[in-house]
């Protein structure tokens, strides 16, 4: 006899929940990386379905948001669509500037090792380098000032890109010894058969 006392559990994602173009002007979301998001608040609610985006709204802004409607609405809805976007466009410009940063730093540490210079000698280079940003370009001092060149901080990338090159050696040695390998068995397989 089957044992059917399993029991099936409902998930959400199997369910196929899509946005609904309607939920933008009456609730004044948008969908965000397949969740959707109050432009409000920008609260994510967890499960994309009427009544969760609808009580949110009610509970929340309805009573400074409620007393928009028509072309007013539709006005509302267009100016917090924008600030949304000015706020992703200031995430990502950080962002950008916080991995240039970075990549910045792994370089001058590189620089310093391959010199064979001691690790302090990064915040040496970035007293200097700041330097020089002040008189050139003073409106890029924060931007430069954030990346790090502390003794660390370039032990860590020194470390980081010796543990690369250690990896990718080892990767080519092995292909060269099954190379190596495949050669000799040639060989010997071709003595083996010309000496009988």
């Amino acid at each position: 006899m089957l044992n059917n006392n399993k029991k099936r559990t409902r998930t959400y994602d199997a369910e196929g929940r899509i946005f609904q173009e309607k939920w933008k002007l009456n609730n004044f979301f948008l969908e965000h990386r397949g969740a959707p998001v109050c432009l409000i608040c920008n609260e994510l609610v967890a499960i994309m379905n009427d009544y969760n985006l609808r009580r949110h709204y009610k509970i929340r802004h309805n009573d400074d948001f409620g007393k928009f409607e028509g072309r007013m609405r539709e006005d509302k809805l267009a100016s917090l669509k924008k600030n949304l976007a000015v706020q992703q466009n200031i995430c990502n410009k950080v962002s950008w500037q916080t991995d240039a940063a970075m990549r910045a730093s792994y370089e001058v540490a590189v620089a310093i090792a391959k010199q064979g210079k001691p690790f302090t000698d990064g915040e040496f280079v970035k007293s200097c380098m700041m330097k020089v940003v002040e008189h050139i370009c003073p409106e890029k001092n924060e931007q430069f000032g954030t990346i790090s060149l502390l003794k660390q901080t370039v032990t860590h990338h020194v470390e980081d890109k010796a543990s690369n090159l250690h990896q990718q050696l080892e990767r080519e040695l092995q292909k060269s010894l099954s190379g190596t390998l495949l050669l000799l068995m040639r060989a010997l397989t071709y003595q083996t058969q010309h000496s009988c």
